[in-house]
């Protein structure tokens, strides 16, 4: 602790400064500032914390490293000033803590933040931290070695933020079965124009949440893909365009989870006395996969064996309307009936009304859906007990849970005893159902499409494309071409374009053609022996 002048300095001669013990902390408040000197490493280790608080200026003298690693922590609530000729390395399950609420003043700086180790998670967000991971942290972000990252909502109910990632990505280092992965428990929003993945020669970059535009831009972010390894996503994308300037962008097969949570957030009637529903099913295209389950539980409460003893005060549900009926494949009278769902306790007891399937390998769900109850519809006005807010949520282990899809102010639904819809799975099977627009495919680039359809392609005339596996066109689509020249055009112009299966060539008909940006009237598309044709008034061109 100093008096608010001086600086608290370490390292310096050449010499490191480590801080390792057990529950230790280290406090650093009220200096002038913190100064990393040297040219040996800090180091923090075991449970010790390194914790800057109250604006401090974080600095650095030539190239240094600040290493985080056996479990130790870094707190950061200082006005880190770090350069890019600095390195922050947390390794062997070490924690870095960013500012809460995403203060603009307070982060590392712009060192080079560095994750490394097989299975090693980087956790930002979450209940104690920033949801954002920008350029108050990094001027680039690097994976090592298969380290994983992992970016969550802020959850303090009062300033809620989304997790944002806003820098330079790489992956690096040595091979792993699993490759590198990015996770988080909501969609992440891209926070740059030109969003940069570069990933080296073997090694693969897995992003499970669907990713989005961030909500203050009003142009469309672009994920640009480098390097010669493969970016896979799992789950669905809006507002962001991509372009694939090497290796291969691969939209990869579902996630599955070994468990499922369906939990019910709201009631339909203000006034309602319980909750109420009498089936539900998970789905994995058209197929019920709920009794494949291996495993069913639900938070028990204070259940009562008689009606008679129901208090609805403090009894969780009656025995002979149990959860249990709402997974027996029958949609009838039996019905799961819960009084903590009522107006009165949900806000306080909510969390309990919940249902679970376990599974015993992961099994992925593309929707569910859930069936109202015998009574209690909309026709009761403010004592319906029917849900119109839920969540389904997915896990690996029972412990850390995945939102996969969010409904909220749902209903009235007045059929009883009736199926209310199937409700699709954003990160399920469908999560590319709508169209990708604003693709680019370079010269030494592949896009694995699976099926999902462009509705937006451009081409490099100049450079040559890359290569598209399967072309599945959309609807009322548009094909820019980019080009130095546009006056080349006006005769026969080939483009190195591969192009590998195709579905739905009919949609060719309603696209459109754009020379760098600008739309050409009269202009038609086709696919001819394995090419796509564009020919205008006088001009052919061949796209290969």
């Amino acid at each position: 602790h100093g008096p608010g002048r001086g600086s608290v300095r370490g390292g310096g001669g050449g010499g490191g400064i480590a801080l390792k013990g057990t529950s230790t902390q280290l406090n650093i408040q009220n200096t002038g500032g913190v100064v990393l000197a040297g040219d040996q490493t800090w180091s923090v280790a075991k449970t010790t914390t390194l914790c800057i608080d109250m604006h401090i200026p974080l600095t650095a003298e030539n190239a240094k490293q600040l290493t985080v690693t056996d479990g130790g922590s870094l707190r950061v609530n200082a006005a880190g000033k770090l350069t890019a000729d600095t390195t922050v390395l947390l390794t062997g399950g070490a924690v870095l803590s960013p500012a809460p609420n995403g203060t603009i003043t307070w982060g590392l700086g712009q060192p080079v933040l560095v994750f490394a180790g097989e299975g090693k998670l980087g956790q930002f967000g979450g209940r104690y931290s920033s949801s954002f991971l920008d350029s108050r942290y990094a001027s680039r972000v690097v994976l090592r070695d298969g380290a994983d990252l992992q970016l969550n909502r802020y959850s303090n109910a009062n300033q809620p933020t989304e997790p944002s990632l806003g820098v330079p990505l790489a992956v690096e280092g040595e091979a792993t079965a699993d490759g590198s992965r990015i996770t988080g428990d909501a969609p992440l929003q891209l926070l740059l124009d030109r969003n940069e993945v570069d990933v080296a020669d073997g090694l693969t970059l897995t992003v499970e949440p669907s990713l989005t535009n961030a909500a203050a831009r009003e142009t469309t972010a672009e994920l640009v893909k480098r390097g010669v390894g493969t970016l896979a996503l799992t789950s669905g994308v809006q507002f962001v365009g991509f372009t694939v300037a090497g290796g291969t962008l691969r939209l990869a097969e579902p996630k599955g989870y070994s468990h499922y949570r369906f939990v019910v957030d709201s009631v339909r009637g203000g006034k309602a006395a319980s909750l109420q529903y009498s089936e539900f099913k998970l789905l994995n295209g058209a197929t019920d996969i709920t009794a494949k389950r291996s495993g069913f539980s639900y938070a028990v409460g204070t259940p009562a064996e008689k009606f008679a003893d129901v208090d609805q005060a403090t009894t969780s549900y009656w025995v002979n309307e149990k959860p249990e009926w709402v997974v027996d494949g029958k949609v009838n009278d039996q019905k799961w009936l819960d009084y903590r769902g009522s107006a009165a306790r949900i806000a306080s007891e909510g969390a309990s009304l919940y249902i679970q399937l376990d599974y015993a390998t992961p099994v992925v769900a593309t929707g569910y859906s859930w069936a109202t109850a015998n009574d209690g519809g909309p026709d009761k006005g403010d004592y319906c007990r029917d849900p119109s807010g839920w969540r389904l949520l997915g896990s690996d282990d029972g412990e850390n849970w995945t939102e996969l899809d969010r409904r909220e102010s749902m209903g009235p639904y007045a059929e009883r005893k009736s199926w209310v819809g199937e409700f699709a799975i954003s990160y399920g099977a469908d999560r590319f159902a709508q169209p990708f627009d604003n693709v680019q495919v370079d010269k030494g680039g592949t896009l694995e499409t699976r099926g999902c359809p462009l509705a937006g392609l451009r081409v490099d005339c100049d450079n040559g494309g890359g290569t598209v596996t399967k072309f599945v066109p959309a609807p009322n689509g548009v094909l820019d071409l980019i080009c130095a020249d546009p006056s080349a055009l006006t005769a026969s112009f080939a483009v190195s374009l591969t192009i590998g299966d195709t579905s739905n060539l009919g949609n060719l008909a309603t696209w459109r053609v754009r020379v760098n940006g600008v739309e050409k009237a009269g202009y038609v598309v086709r696919f001819k022996k394995g090419r796509l044709v564009v020919r205008g008034a006088g001009s052919l061109l061949i796209i290969r």
